[in-house]
């Protein structure tokens, strides 16, 4: 479960990066916000390396799979037409991806005191 989440956040990031980066007219402007907005996903890759557990790997995984489509749905359907996005209302996501990285945390947490106790399930 750690490498699909590891393998399927790498993805969401090149392709997240592919979007942004396309879907801004500049591209020294499109690499610079791309980073920005793709950094989300950083965070969770990161973390799902370091954490382990199977509900932690899952709470990330779901937080891939929230934070990717809601990129791409502003990049393809609310950019203007002169390549304006509203960042602000983008960074909407960035909240519930600090509690679904807290829940993982504490899932990962959670799974260390039961192998600390002896009891690995």
């Amino acid at each position: 479960m750690k490498r699909l989440t590891f393998i399927i956040t790498l993805i969401a990031i090149i392709a997240g990066i592919g979007v942004v980066y396309n879907g801004l007219f500049h591209p020294l402007v499109g690499l610079v916000c791309g980073f920005i907005l793709i950094s989300p996903l950083f965070v969770t890759l990161v973390m799902s390396k370091l954490l382990s557990g199977a509900g932690t790997q899952r709470t990330l995984l779901c937080s891939t799979a929230f934070y990717l489509p809601y990129l791409i749905y502003w990049f393809c359907f609310r950019l203007g037409p002169e390549g304006h996005l509203d960042f602000i209302a983008l960074m909407y996501a960035v909240p519930v991806m600090i509690v679904l990285w807290f829940v993982a945390m504490a899932l990962s947490q959670t799974r260390a005191e039961q192998v600390m106790d002896g009891n690995p399930h």
